[in-house]
């Protein structure tokens, strides 16, 4: 029997190629599944180098566990590039000398507009409290 069909029940962990890989439990119904009683899992990787318009094997293979690495700060960075996260969940991003705070806001209004226009609601919540709509 192959190795690989023992799964979660025996195998800790897994690498691809000689890299480690993350194995997560998954609730998929349509998955296959060899023994109902052991858990399905997903296999996340990065593939490297696959060539445009191609494909390319890559070899999963048991191995011991791979903890997880989890830092505490909200800051990414590389030689001229960096990204922090604030508060509120938008992001600030630098690029060399420049520098773009607010990204990634998300603002929730209502739009009774069609397809190709976008025509806001005004605040109805204030409407309402003002004896409105």
């Amino acid at each position: 029997m192959h190795p690989l069909v023992l799964g979660p029940g025996l195998v800790q962990g897994y690498t691809v190629d000689g890299e480690p890989a993350r194995a997560t439990p998954t609730d998929d119904p349509g998955r296959m599944r060899v023994w109902d009683e052991w858990p399905e899992f997903d296999v996340a990787f990065v593939a490297r180098d696959v060539p445009a318009f191609g494909w390319k094997r890559f070899r999963l293979t048991p191995s011991g566990p791979y903890p997880d690495e989890v830092d505490d700060g909200r800051r990414i960075a590389t030689d001229d590039l960096l990204v922090e996260v604030a508060d509120d969940g938008t992001l600030t991003v630098t690029i060399g000398t420049h520098t773009f705070t607010g990204l990634g806001l998300l603002e929730d209004r209502g739009d009774r507009g069609d397809t190709y226009d976008f025509d806001a609601i005004p605040d109805c919540l204030a409407n309402r409290a003002q004896g409105g709509l």
